[in-house]
Protein backbone atom coordinates (compact mmCIF):
# COMPACT_ATOMS: atom_id res chain seq x y z
CA UNK A 1 0.00 0.00 0.00
CA UNK A 2 1.35 3.67 -0.96
CA UNK A 3 2.50 5.84 2.32
CA UNK A 4 -0.63 8.52 1.03
CA UNK A 5 1.60 11.31 3.02
CA UNK A 6 4.48 10.67 1.00
CA UNK A 7 5.80 13.86 -1.06
CA UNK A 8 7.20 13.48 -4.59
CA UNK A 9 9.77 16.55 -4.81
CA UNK A 10 11.27 19.09 -2.43
CA UNK A 11 8.86 20.58 0.29
CA UNK A 12 7.91 24.04 -0.82
CA UNK A 13 9.21 27.28 1.00
CA UNK A 14 6.16 27.89 2.61
CA UNK A 15 5.29 24.52 4.11
CA UNK A 16 8.75 24.15 5.73
CA UNK A 17 8.14 27.22 7.37
CA UNK A 18 5.33 25.86 9.54
CA UNK A 19 6.75 22.41 9.91
CA UNK A 20 8.47 21.94 13.11
CA UNK A 21 12.31 22.34 12.50
CA UNK A 22 13.10 18.82 13.85
CA UNK A 23 10.21 17.57 11.72
CA UNK A 24 12.11 18.60 8.09
CA UNK A 25 13.98 16.42 6.19
CA UNK A 26 17.78 16.62 6.98
CA UNK A 27 20.35 18.83 4.72
CA UNK A 28 19.36 21.11 2.13
CA UNK A 29 16.23 19.81 1.42
CA UNK A 30 14.67 20.76 4.77
CA UNK A 31 15.94 24.33 4.94
CA UNK A 32 13.22 27.26 3.61
CA UNK A 33 14.33 30.10 1.18
CA UNK A 34 15.34 32.33 3.80
CA UNK A 35 17.62 29.98 5.63
CA UNK A 36 19.44 28.95 2.11
CA UNK A 37 20.36 32.46 1.32
CA UNK A 38 21.48 33.16 5.31
CA UNK A 39 24.00 30.04 4.73
CA UNK A 40 24.94 31.34 1.50
CA UNK A 41 25.18 34.63 2.97
CA UNK A 42 27.58 33.22 5.96
CA UNK A 43 29.63 31.84 3.50
CA UNK A 44 30.03 34.38 1.43
CA UNK A 45 30.99 36.56 4.14
CA UNK A 46 33.46 34.03 4.98
CA UNK A 47 35.28 33.79 1.83
CA UNK A 48 35.87 37.89 1.35
CA UNK A 49 36.80 38.11 5.42
CA UNK A 50 39.38 35.12 3.86
CA UNK A 51 40.28 37.51 1.03
CA UNK A 52 41.03 40.38 3.40
CA UNK A 53 42.96 38.01 5.61
CA UNK A 54 45.40 36.90 2.70
CA UNK A 55 45.94 40.77 1.35
CA UNK A 56 46.64 41.49 5.05
CA UNK A 57 49.51 38.75 5.47
CA UNK A 58 50.79 39.50 1.68
CA UNK A 59 51.21 43.44 3.34
CA UNK A 60 52.57 42.33 6.67
CA UNK A 61 50.63 43.88 8.49
CA UNK A 62 49.56 42.31 11.74
CA UNK A 63 45.67 41.40 12.88
CA UNK A 64 43.02 40.43 14.45
CA UNK A 65 40.47 38.92 13.06
CA UNK A 66 37.04 37.50 15.35
CA UNK A 67 36.07 33.72 14.66
CA UNK A 68 32.60 33.27 12.93
CA UNK A 69 31.90 30.14 13.73
CA UNK A 70 31.82 30.57 17.63
CA UNK A 71 29.79 33.26 20.12
CA UNK A 72 32.56 35.82 20.90
CA UNK A 73 33.47 35.99 24.34
CA UNK A 74 34.76 39.54 23.61
CA UNK A 75 33.16 43.23 23.02
CA UNK A 76 30.19 41.96 21.46
CA UNK A 77 29.44 44.67 18.27
CA UNK A 78 33.81 44.16 17.85
CA UNK A 79 34.67 44.21 14.29
CA UNK A 80 35.45 41.20 12.05
CA UNK A 81 39.34 42.83 11.57
CA UNK A 82 41.44 44.82 13.94
CA UNK A 83 45.10 46.18 12.64
CA UNK A 84 47.28 49.13 12.94
CA UNK A 85 48.23 50.41 9.44
CA UNK A 86 50.84 53.53 9.50
CA UNK A 87 49.95 54.91 12.65
CA UNK A 88 45.89 54.35 12.79
CA UNK A 89 43.88 51.56 13.98
CA UNK A 90 41.17 50.07 12.24
CA UNK A 91 38.54 48.48 12.58
CA UNK A 92 36.77 46.37 9.24
CA UNK A 93 33.62 45.12 10.10
CA UNK A 94 32.83 42.39 6.87
CA UNK A 95 29.20 42.30 5.03
CA UNK A 96 27.82 40.66 2.36
CA UNK A 97 25.46 41.56 0.00
CA UNK A 98 22.63 44.11 1.50
CA UNK A 99 23.26 43.27 5.51
CA UNK A 100 23.73 45.93 7.58
CA UNK A 101 25.84 45.67 10.54
CA UNK A 102 24.29 45.47 14.30
CA UNK A 103 23.39 48.48 16.66
CA UNK A 104 26.04 47.01 18.85
CA UNK A 105 28.42 46.95 15.55
CA UNK A 106 27.19 50.16 14.62
CA UNK A 107 28.26 51.68 18.06
CA UNK A 108 31.54 49.95 18.47
CA UNK A 109 32.71 51.65 14.74
CA UNK A 110 31.73 54.83 16.04
CA UNK A 111 33.80 54.56 19.69
CA UNK A 112 36.87 53.99 17.16
CA UNK A 113 35.69 56.73 15.21
CA UNK A 114 35.84 58.97 18.40
CA UNK A 115 38.84 57.35 19.73
CA UNK A 116 40.64 59.00 16.90
CA UNK A 117 40.61 55.07 14.44
CA UNK A 118 39.20 54.16 11.00
CA UNK A 119 35.75 52.39 11.81
CA UNK A 120 34.39 51.11 8.46
CA UNK A 121 31.94 48.41 6.94
CA UNK A 122 33.34 46.73 3.77
CA UNK A 123 31.65 44.11 1.29
CA UNK A 124 34.46 43.63 -0.80
CA UNK A 125 38.39 42.81 -0.49
CA UNK A 126 38.95 45.59 -3.47
CA UNK A 127 37.17 48.29 -0.61
CA UNK A 128 40.22 47.29 2.19
CA UNK A 129 42.33 47.70 -0.50
CA UNK A 130 41.16 51.37 -1.30
CA UNK A 131 40.75 52.24 1.77
CA UNK A 132 44.47 51.11 2.90
CA UNK A 133 45.84 53.01 -0.32
CA UNK A 134 44.50 56.43 0.68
Amino acid sequence: MNNPLRIAGPIPSHVLEKMNPADRPKGKAGMTMQEVYARAAVRSEREIQEQIANYLRQKNIPFHRARMDKKTTGTIGWPDFTFPYRGRFYGVEVKFGGNHESPEQAKCLGMIQDNGGIGVVVRTLQEVVTLLSK
